[in-house]
């Protein structure tokens, strides 16, 4: 991809495919954006494209008993 098409490649309705519809990227640009979720590009002309999605780290707290409580019960 070039330059520009990678400034244009999550618009909703570009494609670069021929019969590509350019609904895909858009879509996944806006689940990445409500999960907090980073989208690099990597690309050269006539070389290929890599997304690298990077998912941001998180710590979920849990009403669980620990080990200790639960085998005491």
């Amino acid at each position: 991809m070039t330059t520009e098409q990678q400034s244009r490649a999550f618009y909703r309705g570009v494609s670069f495919h021929p019969g590509g519809n350019g609904i895909g990227l858009s879509v996944v640009q806006n689940i990445a954006r409500d999960l907090h979720i980073k989208i690099h590009i990597d690309s050269a002309p006539n070389q290929g494209t890599t997304f690298t999605l990077i998912f941001p780290a998180y710590e979920q707290q849990l009403n669980c008993p620990t080990r200790t409580e639960a085998l005491t019960k």
